[in-house]
């Protein structure tokens, strides 16, 4: 058989893993930039020397440590594995995200749907390979050094507000690249210093400084040019160092964007409601809806909008957002959809807090009917129901 005289394609693999690589990004994350495979290697190499020193041997999920990034940006790191089910970190986005992490940690959110709203994380768990999916697996077959068959892998996912938790971009891998490297110096200054105890004090946790490269100059100036010496000075270079900061004030909670007020639908209930014949109160919710929607992109859990009579607990139709719809105008239009559906006039809607007060004030002052903020059984009832319909 005659043998063949083509040159032997070495780099084929390579090429066709880039190809599902990039592929496999424009799939799961159009319109966003992929992350090179430089950025993804070195994220793979730091999650990998993470995993071997195993932090989670040592330190506990209140032990809190901050960085900031090349950017500016501060990140809240915490370990998870101390009791032995997951491992890896977290790393929760500026004192917002420090004060969710509080709140968890103070169990002042139970409800699943407020962490959903408010989170904004990035997040090295180190799982068995038949939980990766193939993207997972073809970021971590950059690696050329295999990890052994039976040892967990890392997989790296973000959390933003309303969000399913998904892949990093490549802004995304360039914040998770510092805080990985900020986290290993940090653990290795923890080991050259066995008797400091960053957290003895309740109110202050451990800041990593002098781990970013001095070299930030603005570009557009050149440094002043000077002669060399003879004799070459010797380098210094600034150690890390761990100093301690105050644990962020809780920021306020945002007012909230009032709704605009559709007119062609208030208008003629402004007319005929305050002739009605007095009914029951109505209960009127809004929350995210924890059964997650896959669009273009990446899947979102969108507003839910529940409004129930408060006595015999007759569920309206449920009102449902879009991706950049806001929860100010699902629940508005829920109420209004309400007393459109409604033969009577409330004696008064009852709503969960503040907020959702604010956003019915002036809509339910026009038609005279008072808004109170009461405890909705029957929207828990509701609620419950639609969820478990759902899967939750």
């Amino acid at each position: 058989m005659a043998t063949s005289k083509k040159p032997v394609k070495t780099r084929t693999p390579v090429t066709k893993a880039a190809a599902s690589l990039s592929a496999l990004y424009r799939k799961e994350l159009p319109g966003e930039p992929a992350p090179d495979e430089r950025q993804l290697t070195l994220m793979l190499r730091a999650c990998v020397a993470i995993s071997r020193l195993a932090p989670w041997d040592s330190l506990e999920d209140r032990q809190v440590f901050a960085f900031d990034s090349e950017s500016g940006q501060r990140w809240y790191v915490v370990v998870m594995g101390a009791l032995g089910q997951v491992f890896g970190l977290q790393a929760y986005r500026g004192d917002a995200g420090f004060a969710l992490f509080d709140d968890v940690q103070g169990d002042r959110v139970s409800d699943p749907a407020a962490f959903v709203a408010r989170q904004d994380l990035f997040t090295v768990e180190f799982v068995r390979r038949a939980e990766l999916t193939p993207l997972d697996k073809a970021i971590l077959a950059l690696l050329p050094d295999p990890i052994p068959a039976g040892t967990l892998v890392p997989q790296v996912t973000v959390s933003r507000p309303m969000m399913l938790r998904w892949y990093p971009n490549a802004a995304d891998v360039t914040e998770i690249n510092d805080g990985l490297m900020a986290s290993l110096l940090f653990f290795e200054w923890l080991a050259k210093h066995p008797q400091a105890d960053p957290w003895s004090k309740a109110d202050e946790l451990p800041l990593v400084k002098g781990w970013l490269p001095d070299a930030q100059s603005d570009p557009a100036t050149p440094a002043p040019v000077t002669p060399a010496p003879v004799t070459p000075a010797p380098v210094t270079v600034e150690p890390v160092t761990v100093a301690p900061i105050p644990h962020p004030a809780h920021p306020p909670a945002p007012p909230p964007s009032l709704p605009k007020l559709d007119e062609a639908r208030f208008n003629p209930l402004l007319a005929s409601v305050t002739k009605r014949e007095l009914g029951h109160p109505i209960e009127v919710d809004v929350f995210p809806l924890l059964s997650p929607i896959a669009s273009e992109g990446r899947p979102f859990f969108p507003w839910a909008a529940l409004a129930c009579d408060s006595s015999s607990g007759f569920l309206f139709s449920p009102v449902f957002g879009g991706l950049d719809d806001r929860a100010e105008d699902i629940l508005l239009r829920c109420a209004l959809q309400a007393l459109e559906k409604s033969p009577f006039r409330p004696v008064a809607y009852h709503v969960r807090d503040e907020s959702c007060r604010d956003v019915l004030a002036s809509f339910a002052t026009a038609l005279e009917i008072p808004v109170k903020i009461m405890k909705l059984a029957a929207i828990a009832e509701a609620r419950a129901a639609l969820e478990s319909r759902l899967g939750h």
